[in-house]
């Protein structure tokens, strides 16, 4: 099993477990990659929470340690890491993301909204759009108030700039805005969603779901 190069920052474990969601194996560059949950163990001295994963497309395994300083851990890891649930926020700051970009979250929001679609359930589909919604809210972190258009910065990694540069216009704040204001108004934390534009029709898939 290949150990973790650098310890990630994360704002929650429900932070963590999403950057796994659309993190891709190094080994095949597919995924998804699936945590081990009997092997995850929290150093709660070191502040460090270690997953081990497998890759479900080559069997690659692999571990990442989670930077658990200042997040409060009333539960299992395990509970967080497999659930989005509305009741807990992503990230309580205004501090965009260091691990999940742009791109990863609108990745997210996409394959969040597709399950809230195909569950029979009327109270878990609407906990589904709440959560996809939040992966916007995330995303429109990275914006400057006077910009359209994400900061390089914004996107961390080649796939992402690749993302980008094919669909520009999936990237623009006032589209971000627009997916924003269908979907339920439950926030974290409070943003302008003011928009005179009808929302788009909706558009063929962008993103790659595993």
């Amino acid at each position: 099993m290949s150990q973790p190069s650098q310890t990630l920052p994360v704002h929650s474990l429900i932070e963590a477990g999403l950057y796994l969601r659309v993190r891709p194996c190094a080994a095949c560059g597919d995924g998804p990659l699936v945590a081990d949950d009997v092997g995850i163990n929290h150093d709660a001295d070191r502040h460090i929470l270690a997953v081990p994963t497998v890759c479900r497309a080559c069997n690659q395994q692999a571990e990442f340690a989670f930077d658990t300083a200042g997040i409060e851990l009333h539960e299992s890891p395990v509970v967080f890491l497999s659930n989005i649930a509305p009741g807990a926020p992503i990230n309580h700051t205004d501090e965009p993301s260091r691990i999940i970009d742009v791109a990863d979250w609108l990745t997210l929001y996409s394959i969040i909204e597709t399950e809230a679609r195909t569950v029979a359930d009327r109270m878990e589909s609407r906990q589904l759009h709440i959560s996809a919604a939040r992966c916007i809210d995330e995303a429109l972190k990275f914006f400057d108030a006077d910009n359209d258009l994400p900061p390089g910065d914004a996107l961390f990694t080649d796939r992402s700039r690749d993302q980008f540069h094919r669909c520009p216009e999936r990237f623009t704040r006032q589209n971000l805005i627009d997916l924003r204001n269908k979907l339920p108004v439950k926030r974290w934390p409070r943003i302008d969603l003011t928009s005179d534009e009808q929302s788009p029709s909706p558009a063929k898939r962008w993103w790659r779901p595993w």
